[in-house]
């Protein structure tokens, strides 16, 4: 530095000293510095070789055994972890099941109680069948002279003018030649074709009593040849109405068709109807899918293969939840 004379660079010679001194001066406490942290890290290095030779001294005086049982403990311990999460999980899932069982009880309360809705009206519409039948058969025994008279002109007795049940009493010892318009012996006739004396029927009380007697002849017709008393006498034709002749004719009916009919009343609570699951046949053949409508052609295919009660078991009723 002593050669260094004048200015430098446009310097003078002191700032250029005091500069390079400066620089030095920083330079020597960077460097010391940076010896402490050689030195530090030394220091951390040496402690951690020696922490690591204790370890590995360590692990040779541990047993495999008690290394394995530490293993198993720490296994032990994820699975119970995992065990806790599972049943956490099924919890959840419990009380779901739980609501869904819940709602499908709910569901089939109310499709008992459709069920039972439609047996009453089936039950309903098949006595209502029956009655018919009986009728019916019933219609059959009717005396075939009785059907014969149907349409003539037959007399009368005078004090049964004003009666409500002008019924005609098909019995030829029921008038006789002392009989008057105000006073008549009255017998009830029985199945057997005997008579019971009821006694004499005054005019003023005939009323009540006629209606009684005729009311227990019920419909019974016997054959008769009555003639016209000398008192006064009036007349009434029997008129072949509609009714009859439909009631008489539909004693006709065959035991096929009452079937038929009741298959048919059957068969109405079934069209339309949608079933909740494929109905197949015994090949396997798809007679019907889920959610289509019961028509009367896959009614006819599901009887035929032997399945419609499995039909009628999947018909999904109205008002049926999901």
């Amino acid at each position: 530095m002593s050669k260094i004379k004048g200015k430098l660079w446009g310097y003078s010679k002191s700032e250029v000293e005091d500069y390079l001194t400066n620089i030095k001066t920083n330079q020597e406490i960077e460097l010391e510095k940076l010896r402490k942290k050689i030195d530090v890290s030394d220091n951390e290095i040496k402690s951690l070789r020696d922490e690591l030779q204790k370890l590995i001294d360590s692990e040779a005086k541990v047993p495999k055994q008690t290394l394995l049982e530490f293993a198993i403990t720490r296994v032990d311990r994820l699975f119970e972890y995992i065990y806790q999460d599972v049943e956490i999980d099924l919890l959840e899932i419990q009380k779901i099941s739980d609501q869904k069982i819940e709602i499908l009880k709910n569901n089939l309360i109310d499709i008992e109680n459709e069920i039972n809705k439609e047996k009453e009206i089936i039950e309903r519409n098949l006595k209502n069948i029956v009655e018919t039948v009986r009728k019916q058969e019933k219609s059959k025994n009717i005396n075939v002279d009785v059907l014969k008279n149907i349409g003539k002109v037959l007399p009368i007795a005078d004090w049964l003018k004003n009666n409500k049940e002008e019924e005609l009493v098909h019995s030829q010892e029921f008038w006789g030649d002392n009989d008057t318009n105000t006073e008549k012996a009255i017998n009830k006739m029985t199945s057997d074709g005997t008579t019971v004396n009821l006694g004499v029927v005054n005019e003023d009380d005939n009323t009540n009593q006629v209606d009684d007697f005729v009311n227990k002849i019920n419909n019974n017709f016997w054959d008769f040849d009555l003639k016209n008393d000398q008192n006064e006498t009036i007349t009434k034709e029997i008129a072949v109405t509609d009714e009859v002749e439909n009631y008489a004719n539909s004693s006709k009916q065959t035991s096929q068709e009452v079937r038929d009919e009741i298959t048919s009343v059957r068969d109405k609570y079934i069209l339309g109807k949608v079933v909740g699951e494929d109905i197949t046949d015994k090949n396997g053949k798809i007679i019907i899918r889920k959610n289509e409508s019961i028509t009367e052609s896959v009614m006819h295919l599901a009887k035929n293969e032997g399945k419609l009660t499995e039909l009628i078991i999947h018909m999904e009723l109205p008002g049926q939840g999901d």
